[in-house]
């Protein structure tokens, strides 16, 4: 992609989340969306992009649609599958003839509809908001995909609270820290969790100023003062108190110290034991590790801006960041976003950008439809709307309305299996009730 035409797309993406950041989606709201997405801005990108020259049986919108709601009924659809779906569109085309349209400007096609479909920010409105105190909860992390010889990177964004989903497509060789999300804005008084590849100091002090609140593990190697400027040993901290938990207002980093709290709770000798292995198998595989990593093992330590926080809320938080990682583990393991049967890595390509555009489209119907961040299980919920894959196909081909089909899905997933407590391994909405209730 040329250097403009980056520029251009990171700027209308920021322009455009900053619009919507903030609105709630309804029903009525989401059907001109997908209809527009699907039909008018399929097409035109089609001829912007070359993919489609002269209108004959192909169309983009009829290709877009069959490739994308094809793929998400049948994750490993074969080509009589796939022609099927591309008949159900309206494209009166025969099988060698759908086979043929997978090339490079097909490519090209899939990827520009997928970047046009990342403008949307959509948001649900949930009844009760987990950790209300914050205006929002953002947890941000990149992903690599592997589709045939090409690799991009995924930069995701996912908001706990009402669903909201940013994606970027990136380069591979791009740093986790240079990605369009990162720079996406945030509201005053949200909270952002990441890992270790977003620790940014430089970024942790305009939060502070912008009233953002942050939480991260301690990155081995920063240098720590307290608040009157003076140096601190951390080991020397840790082996002081008769606690078992460390609570230390503290300045981070030698240059543009950064205002913080550090929450640190000695760890339990099975999670000790399973430490000390992941670091016997780095060196075997001839992974350096500090003997100052290895001497913080036996600690759990957070940095953070939020005041007053108790190790068990920082770590609530800090676990809160694996459900970026299910999003991943659906769209990869479950939507097999990264799988094809077939050998044409035009195809390839071309099946990777549509499997993507799907389990967007996916989130957004589960946004407006019986999105709950506490129970519903989100592996169950695609299996609902993949059943409505070629409703929606005929719908959008017959120019009808979606909001009955969207209202029928509404319908199943209030009877759909949703998790249940446990007792000794609590789930995350167990700990997040905790947490709201020990706050409130």
């Amino acid at each position: 992609m040329c250097t403009n035409l980056r520029k251009e797309l990171i700027f209308e993406l920021t322009k455009t989340n900053k619009e919507k950041l903030f609105q709630m989606t309804t029903i009525t709201e989401l059907c001109p969306v997908l209809q527009a997405l699907l039909s008018e801005t399929a097409n035109w990108l089609a001829k912007e992009t070359g993919f489609i020259q002269r209108e004959r049986q192909v169309t983009g919108a009829g290709f877009a649609q069959s490739a994308v709601l094809g793929w998400l009924n049948r994750p490993d659809a074969t080509r009589s599958q796939l022609h099927h779906a591309a008949l159900t569109s309206g494209m009166p085309i025969s099988l060698q003839g759908l086979d043929k349209r997978f090339t490079p400007k097909a490519v090209e096609f899939m990827r520009a509809l997928v970047v046009e479909a990342l403008k949307e920010v959509l948001s649900s409105e949930a009844p009760k908001p987990i950790f209300s105190q914050f205006k929002g909860v953002y947890l941000t992390d990149c992903s690599q995909t592997i589709v045939g010889s090409r690799r991009e990177k995924l930069a995701v964004r996912l908001e706990l609270q009402h669903g909201q989903l940013q994606v970027s497509l990136e380069e591979v060789n791009t740093h986790d820290q240079r990605t369009q999300v990162v720079e996406q804005p945030l509201p005053e008084g949200a909270l952002h969790i990441a890992d270790l590849g977003f620790f940014k100091l430089k970024r942790f002090k305009a939060w502070n100023e912008q009233g953002i609140y942050w939480l991260s593990r301690f990155k081995v190697g920063t240098r720590l003062y307290d608040p009157n400027g003076q140096a601190l040993d951390l080991f020397a901290c840790l082996s002081q108190p008769q606690s078992d938990t460390v609570y230390l207002p503290v300045q981070v980093g030698k240059q543009d110290r950064v205002a913080a709290y550090l929450v640190a709770q000695r760890v339990s000798e099975a999670v000790l034991d399973s430490r000390q292995a992941q670091f016997k198998e780095l060196r075997r595989r001839q992974h350096p590790v500090s003997s100052a990593k290895i001497a913080l093992s036996e600690w759990t330590i957070y940095l953070t801006s939020i005041p007053d926080l108790t190790f068990e809320q920082a770590h609530t938080l800090a676990r809160s960041r694996w459900q970026i990682e299910l999003v991943f583990k659906l769209w990869k393991s479950h939507a097999h976003l990264t799988h094809s049967r077939s050998d044409d890595p035009y195809r390839q390509q071309c099946e990777f950008y549509a499997k993507l555009l799907a389990v967007l489209i996916s989130h957004w119907i589960l946004l407006v439809t019986g999105w709950q961040h506490l129970t519903l299980s989100p592996v169950q919920a695609l299996s609902v709307i993949r059943n409505y894959a070629f409703t929606f196909l005929k719908a959008l081909s017959l120019a009808c309305s979606l909001a009955t089909i969207l209202i029928d899905i509404q319908h199943d997933l209030r009877y759909i299996g949703h998790h249940s407590p446990r007792r000794k391994v609590p789930l995350a909405f167990q700990l997040w009730r905790d947490f709201d209730l020990f706050s409130a």
